[in-house]
């Protein structure tokens, strides 16, 4: 593959996009695409290309570097900066909340926070099953600023595999560590 640094937009013999000056294809890509330098801009944690694909999934990539995985059943999630965007997914009437997030790691303690700070118990819509558990069929996501909680479809959650909040505080990305 040629690399462009002259264009303002490149496209290939298929016309598919090409990441002006990096030699990277934009737009969606085949399992042949994945190259070492594309490896290396792959959001840590995310699923891994091959198994993604042969699960009957697709990845783009925006000119931006951000990569898209979309699941056999069409739904998409995006991981702007290397982190998962779950917003399509979000709880339609529970907003996001800020708590401060547990050190050591300790989801449990943060999802009851997350609960009380959105006013969820066993008598709320949504309820909860315990002061320490989502919703059914929702999990709390630990967003990447580590401080928001969100709450998001559980399946989706697990699906979509990430790094989030929960590593800003107490894992790989966490400061002064």
């Amino acid at each position: 593959m040629k690399k462009l640094d002259n264009e303002a937009a490149a496209f290939d013999e298929l016309g598919i996009k090409i990441a002006v000056g990096s030699g990277i294809k934009t737009g969606k890509l085949e399992l042949t695409d994945f190259s070492k330098e594309i490896m290396k801009t792959k959001p840590m944690n995310s699923p891994i290309p091959e198994k993604w694909y042969r699960k009957g999934g697709t990845i783009s990539m925006e000119e931006n570097g951000t990569w898209t995985y979309t699941n056999k059943q069409g739904q998409s999630v995006s991981y702007p900066n290397g982190y998962p965007d779950f917003t399509p997914y979000y709880h339609p009437t529970v907003k996001p909340v800020e708590i401060e997030v547990t050190k050591p790691k300790n989801p449990q303690t943060d999802f009851k926070k997350a609960n009380e700070e959105a006013g969820l118990n066993k008598d709320s819509d949504p309820s909860v099953p315990a002061s320490n558990k989502p919703p059914d069929d929702y999990t709390w996501h630990h967003h990447e600023d580590g401080k928001t909680m969100v709450l998001v479809d559980e399946d989706i959650h697990r699906e979509f595999r990430h790094i989030g909040g929960q590593s800003t505080v107490n894992g790989k990305n966490a400061e002064g560590d």
